[in-house]
């Protein structure tokens, strides 16, 4: 969605026509319930003609080979973990097991971090569950056999949407 009414908020703030209540008020229309069902938040920007160029003449094309192969070795971690815990195989985003903690390989403060920030940021069980999933693929992105504070951290920094962040 954009930002704004207007949809300049991010891209150019002093183009931006919207006052700080509308921006507000254009970002109440979601739903917490429906955020709460999202993992990850991210900025996008306008993207560049020359970017462009690139999609159409196929320059960004071995970038897309690379990211595929890495999340296919992604996965195959991820099935060899549930092979080792006797439980059906399947990706991180798709355990609804109550242990978590244990399939995760989240330790006793880890879990406190986890808690407690969720608790200040105001994320539901459902949003807590999410960060943890998360975090677990943060850390087998960067080969970690456990889920580490600094994960948790990086998945809250792509869990929550502060817009007000980025106008000046």
């Amino acid at each position: 969605m954009n930002p704004c009414r207007c949809g300049k908020y991010l891209d150019d703030p002093t183009k931006c026509t919207c006052t700080p209540t509308m921006i507000r008020s254009y970002q109440g229309r979601i739903s917490g319930a429906l955020l709460d069902r999202m993992d990850i938040y991210s900025y996008s920007s306008k993207i560049s003609e020359e970017a462009l160029l690139d999609t159409i003449h196929g320059e960004s094309g071995s970038e897309s080979v690379i990211w595929r192969d890495r999340i296919s070795e992604l996965w195959d971690i991820q099935y060899e973990r549930c092979d080792q815990m006797g439980i059906p195989r399947m990706k991180n985003g798709e355990c609804q097991d109550a242990s978590l903690g244990d399939l995760f390989r989240i330790g006793e403060k880890e879990s406190q971090y986890a808690a407690l920030s969720s608790h200040n940021l105001g994320l539901s069980v459902r949003g807590l569950k999410r960060l943890l999933r998360l975090s677990r693929t943060i850390a087998d992105l960067d080969g970690s056999k456990d889920v580490k504070v600094d994960h948790i951290t990086e998945a809250l920094s792509f869990r929550l949407p502060n817009w007000s962040e980025k106008k000046s």
